[in-house]
């Protein structure tokens, strides 16, 4: 029994060394991290990330349209082409009136198809950056509520109150 006492007696003591080493090292410990701290880095993360994403989008959209204009630009340059062969073919010249007047309707309709086709891109950049606006706005939405939450517990951890 006395075996039994004097080994109760030491883990006790360990048991209170441990607990004076953890309360000597209670001040060298960094804080926990503040939740609310987190969420804003989270919702600057959120910001760079939809500002990569829209830029990105915008890239795209921009090289598919000057992809598009070209292609246009070269069907254009073909049906041209080929209806100046079909005139010659029966004998017109294409420099006379109407051959004239039909190639200069293909290429206003292939500068009608270029322009249509840069107000649709705008419009979809248009719509990317209405997207990256809303999140930026929501995002900025969250963080002033965040901040209003902050200001509100040191309030209240100040005045004692706890809402």
């Amino acid at each position: 029994m006395g075996a039994i006492v004097t080994a109760a007696n030491i883990l006790n003591g360990v048991a209170t060394g441990i607990s004076m080493v953890n309360q000597a090292m209670e001040p060298l410990r960094p804080p926990p991290p503040d939740p609310s701290r987190q969420t804003e880095a989270m919702i600057v993360d959120d910001n760079h990330h939809a500002r990569t994403q829209a830029q990105s989008e915008v890239d795209a959209l921009e090289r598919q349209r000057a992809d598009d204009a070209k292609r246009k630009k070269d069907a254009v340059r073909r049906a041209v082409a080929a209806r100046r062969a079909r005139f010659g073919a029966q004998g017109a010249q294409a420099g006379d009136g109407s051959g004239e007047a039909v190639l200069l309707g293909v290429i206003d309709d292939g500068l009608v198809e270029r322009d249509a086709l840069a107000r649709t891109t705008a419009a979809r950049i248009g719509d990317v950056n209405n997207r990256l606006a809303h999140a930026h706005r929501s995002n900025l939405l969250q963080r002033q509520r965040l901040q209003t939450q902050r200001s509100l517990k040191a309030y209240n951890s100040q005045s004692g109150y706890f809402f």
